[in-house]
């Protein structure tokens, strides 16, 4: 089904739905970073996985993600990336992104529900 973005004065969600594919996050991860005078100002942003069916999505797609999201956290270095894995899909991409960007961003964690998550980025904002 898709991407779907949502910002609000802290920051930025953003839901995966049904099958998504490479060209599909990377296409939202730009629009996320959209211009270098947003980024700054936002406080985290979540990536919500929770209702993903199916990734259709390669290596070269998670480091070109990854490194957006490098790219960003460089603009705002007190950026909060929480990410909600799906229930519905038996392995997670989650941790290959990650080892992609651990030495970069700070603040980042995986969680299997939206309410862990929410607490979490509440508890890091500053």
């Amino acid at each position: 089904m898709g991407i779907r973005i949502i910002k609000n004065l802290e920051g930025i969600e953003f839901l995966a739905i049904g099958a998504v594919n490479g060209s599909e996050i990377i296409q939202a991860r730009n629009k996320i970073y959209d211009t270098k005078q947003t980024t700054p100002f936002y406080k985290y942003i979540l990536f919500d996985n929770s209702h993903c069916t199916e990734y259709n999505i390669t290596a070269n797609d998670i480091i070109s993600i990854a490194d957006l999201d490098i790219t960003a956290s460089r603009t705002n270095p007190n950026i909060i990336m929480a990410t909600i894995e799906s229930d519905h899909l038996i392995f997670s991409l989650t941790e290959v992104w990650h080892a992609h960007i651990e030495d970069h961003i700070n603040k980042t964690r995986s969680f299997s529900n939206r309410h862990s998550a929410i607490n979490w980025i509440k508890s890091h904002i500053e």
